[in-house]
């Protein structure tokens, strides 16, 4: 029976695979400066005699074998078949066969497979570091394994010329929609907003992967062209125009979708769905059915708009009072103003005075945002101001606003027309009417003329008419 004198020791584990006894023994050793570290043994082919009373704990499988022969040529070789290890626990092995004093970094972790034979021990023990990355530090007398420290991938810098977006506004979608993925940890980025670029310093992977992430954003923005119309008509006049508000008249008792079951009410054009003969944007589930929609109408594609607006301005029945267009892109607000500012007196404490002034203006913001290629939903706000009644204060007096305000969201086809209307203009004025010269007589004079009261009730309709421009007509063919 072989002994080994060991300083301090435990058995690690117990039998090996064809069920004789193996031990393994970890060397406690206090070197000088160092804190406590520990070696790993494995008895060698030696006989170890042990009590029955230390069987008694059940035994594990063996998980490793080593083995150390000399070569003919005098040289060392090793044989080692380790299944499942800890990978300290199997540099610890190797070490103690050639008595090494060996410290593994706690970085160390996980198992390894090894199963050479008749090798160097050398390359043994090289096959598990590199197998593992793993970096050997030998310092006089005692060997220290540790990972290999991280080699940082090399940087490349380029620079990314935009073509549509702004450097500043691609920057910032990027950070918001992808915070995390576009940029790896060494990566950099700086805006050259005077050459419109992003200069981007990173590895090569990741400036591949950010060169077609900004080809799919840096494209051209879809732009819309907005056609208003602002027109004052009389009332009754919208017939003529075929914008149809809502649904009255005999038997008209019910919802806009039930009347147009019953087709004696109005005629109805074959082949049209509801919405295309009614051009209501609106639905409606009550009576009364002429109130409903008083506001948002639509046009559709077969209206002559302009022909016929021409037709009412000529028989005084309308009056078209501007027709601005613009051109926005996708998502950006359009805004229209027309009016005046009206003057008025500021008096402070300390009563001195100055001239302010107010806004009476009409006013008409739409915000395009393109849906499926050829939809649009327009947010459209429409603000009409006008100088009110003159109310008297303790500095002076003060110009009260009339303000009507319409707010709406409405989805239609690019071309087709949306009609604001429901902003309502009323003038009484005295009418007098007389035969020439004979009215002007005194006293039968009365005979030949006729005064009256006359109320006429205008309507100001605006109708916008948003279109889709092609990309080729602003940016040339792709």
């Amino acid at each position: 029976m072989a002994k080994i004198k060991l300083t301090s020791w435990r058995v690690m584990s117990a039998f090996n695979a064809n069920g004789g006894p193996l031990a393994w023994y970890r060397l406690a050793s206090r070197g000088v400066g160092w804190a406590a570290w520990c070696v790993t043994l494995a008895a060698l082919s030696v006989s170890v005699t042990t009590l029955a009373k230390a069987q008694t704990a059940p035994r594990e499988p063996v998980l490793a074998t080593a083995k150390v022969a000399e070569h003919a040529n005098g040289a060392e070789q090793t044989s080692v078949h380790i299944e499942r290890m800890a990978i300290a626990d199997a540099l610890y092995l190797l070490a103690s066969q050639k008595g090494i004093n060996l410290v593994v970094s706690e970085a160390v972790r996980g198992d390894t497979r090894l199963n050479v034979t008749s090798v160097p021990w050398q390359q043994a023990f090289d096959a598990i570091l590199y197998r593992h990355q793993l970096q050997l530090d030998k310092q006089g007398e005692i060997w220290f394994v540790a990972p290999k420290p991280v080699q940082a991938e090399p940087t490349q810098m380029r620079t990314f010329a935009l073509q549509h977006l702004s450097a500043a506004a691609l920057l910032e979608q990027l950070q918001t929609s992808h915070p995390l993925s576009w940029l790896s940890e060494q990566g950099r980025v700086v805006t050259d907003s005077q050459n419109n670029a992003l200069i981007i310093d990173d590895r090569r992977a990741e400036l591949e992967r950010i060169e077609n992430l900004i080809a799919q954003l840096d494209v051209p923005a879809k732009q819309i062209e907005i056609e208003a119309r602002l027109v004052t008509v009389t009332r009754g006049s919208l017939d003529e125009i075929g914008v149809r508000w809502g649904l009255s008249g005999d038997g008209v008792g019910a919802s806009i979708e039930q009347n147009w079951q019953n087709q004696s009410y109005f005629d109805r054009q074959e082949g049209a769905s509801l919405s295309e003969q009614l051009n209501v944007n609106l639905a409606a589930s009550a009576a009364q059915a002429a109130s409903v929609a008083m506001q948002v109408g639509r046009l559709g594609h077969g209206v002559l708009l302009d022909l016929e607006l021409s037709a009412l301005q000529q028989a005084s029945k309308a009056e078209i009072i501007s027709r601005p267009r613009l051109i926005t892109t996708n998502q950006t607000t359009a805004y229209i103003e027309q009016g005046s500012e009206i003057p008025y007196v500021e008096s402070a404490a300390s009563g001195a005075t100055s001239v302010a002034f107010k806004k009476a203006v009409l006013s008409l913001s739409v915000t395009p945002q393109v849906i499926n290629g050829e939809w649009l939903r327009l947010d459209l706000n429409v603000t009409q101001d006008s100088q009110g009644e003159t109310v008297p204060t303790s500095t002076g007096y003060a110009v009260a606003i009339d303000t009507r305000r319409l707010e709406t969201q409405v989805l239609v086809e690019s071309g087709q027309t949306i009609v604001l209307g429901g902003i309502v203009h009323q003038v009484d004025s005295e009418v007098t009417e007389q035969v020439p010269w004979l009215g002007d007589l005194p006293g039968v004079g009365a005979l030949f003329r006729r005064q009256y009261q006359n109320q006429v009730s205008s309507e100001l309709l605006i109708f916008v008419t948003p279109r889709l421009i092609p990309v080729s007509l602003t940016h040339g063919a792709s």
